[in-house]
């Protein structure tokens, strides 16, 4: 009746009836949900199942793990920019006590002195080394700079090491005739420097059997041991003088061939950007028909006469005025167009004649008249024919005999 009068029912119920039955019919329905689950049995639950209290963790954390929570708590305060006096709110232990009951936060104090002081010395030990250092009596400039910028400079100077071609440049450091490759490092030589070695030359088109020799001169070039033992004079030689005057046979100067090939590389563009530039100047606007022969023979000729400025043009090293300059020039002129000799007898070019040559001439006669004294050094009764023949053998000596062209690098640094 009371479920009807409350719910059911068409009929004119007054409403504080209708109300005072729907609380009535709700606090038995709670009732009976409370005294069912009160009554009713509990469920097995099986030895392997996961119960709820398996995901709460009620035991003690270890030490590390807590150090590891403090710091991560102290990080979050700081960078957060939240005051320390958060971390003796009540509603903060509850919040951690959630997470884990085990783990104790440490508390404002702490916060504010212990582990602040730790974090603060890790951050600021470095500088107080270099502070420290450089407050001794001998300490000078150069010290403040090695301190402070030491690290700077020596990761700047690692990311640009990287992006050269580091091999290349060993190399060409090996086979300069000063350093031979002083001060390198154990297993360099073999494992950088002979493997790049090895690797331009069979790019260029060398074989197996001629890089076994050039593995052979290069250990006795690193050992100073002939032909390779002459000294290098800085003041007077120069790497290529040094390295065509070693005396090596034709089809064998693989190291001088490789050493001269890497020693005439320009480390720089400046040179190329410079005949670029006067390219440019040639191709103007009014001259941008130029076929490229042309370009190239105009471009040749302006860096010879830059070149050879100083020796074609004497004038440059008198002292002579702009008119002086000017008149000579018309005089060249004038000369040309009228065919006149530009040198008179009057000029002053030097003599060679020596009036001594012809009292001499007798006694010349008499001295080894028969006999040149340069067939000593250079034979001269030498047919023609024979001649070309010999330059034909000494062209076919010269022919190196490279051998297989597809050798295994690794193999042959192995083989000692």
């Amino acid at each position: 009746m009371k479920s009807h009068l409350a719910m059911k029912c068409k009929g004119r119920v007054p409403k504080d009836i209708r109300l005072n039955f729907l609380r009535e019919i709700d606090n038995e329905r709670e009732s009976s949900e409370t005294s069912s689950i009160s009554s009713s049995k509990k469920r097995k639950i099986s030895n392997n199942q996961t119960t709820l209290e398996n995901f709460y963790d009620d035991d003690k954390i270890d030490e590390v793990k807590s150090n590891r929570a403090d710091k991560a708590l102290i990080r979050w305060f700081v960078c957060s920019g939240i005051p320390f006096v958060a971390a003796d709110s009540p509603y903060f232990d509850d919040f951690t006590k959630s997470l884990n009951s085990g783990y104790n936060p440490p508390k404002r104090t702490a916060l504010a002195t212990t582990h602040l002081d730790e974090q603060l010395r890790n951050l600021i030990a470095p500088v107080k080394k270099a502070v420290k250092d450089v407050e001794f009596q001998n300490t000078i400039l150069a010290d403040v700079f090695v301190e402070l910028f030491r690290k700077d400079c020596i990761a700047i100077y690692n990311k640009r090491w990287k992006q050269f071609d580091t091999n290349l440049y060993l190399l060409a450091y090996f086979l300069h005739p000063t350093y031979r490759g002083d001060n390198l490092t154990h297993n360099t030589y073999k494992k950088i420097i002979l493997r790049k070695a090895l690797e331009i030359w069979k790019q260029t088109g060398g074989g197996e059997k001629s890089a076994k020799i050039l593995k052979t001169q290069m250990n006795l070039y690193r050992n100073q041991e002939s032909p390779f033992d002459d000294d290098f004079i800085e003041s007077v030689d120069t790497v290529k003088n040094w390295w065509s005057s070693c005396e090596l046979k034709k089809n064998e100067n693989h190291i001088s061939i490789l050493a001269l090939k890497l020693h005439s590389i320009t480390p720089h563009n400046a040179s190329t950007e410079r005949v670029f530039s006067v390219l440019n100047w040639y191709l103007c606007k009014r001259r941008n028909k130029m076929n490229i022969s042309h370009l190239e023979s105009l471009a040749q000729i302006h860096s010879f006469l830059i070149a050879n400025a100083p020796g074609e043009l004497n004038f440059i090293n008198n002292n002579i005025s702009q008119d002086e300059f000017t008149a000579a020039f018309n005089q060249i002129a004038v000369a040309m167009e009228e065919g006149i000799d530009l040198f008179e007898e009057n000029d002053s070019f030097p003599v060679f004649d020596d009036d001594s040559e012809e009292d001499n001439d007798l006694q010349l006669q008499n001295e080894n008249g028969l006999n040149l004294e340069i067939s000593e050094l250079i034979q001269l009764n030498v047919n023609q024919s024979g001649s070309i023949n010999e330059n034909q053998a000494d062209i076919n000596e010269s022919r190196i005999e490279h051998g297989d062209k597809d050798f295994n690098i690794e193999d042959l640094l192995h083989d000692d």
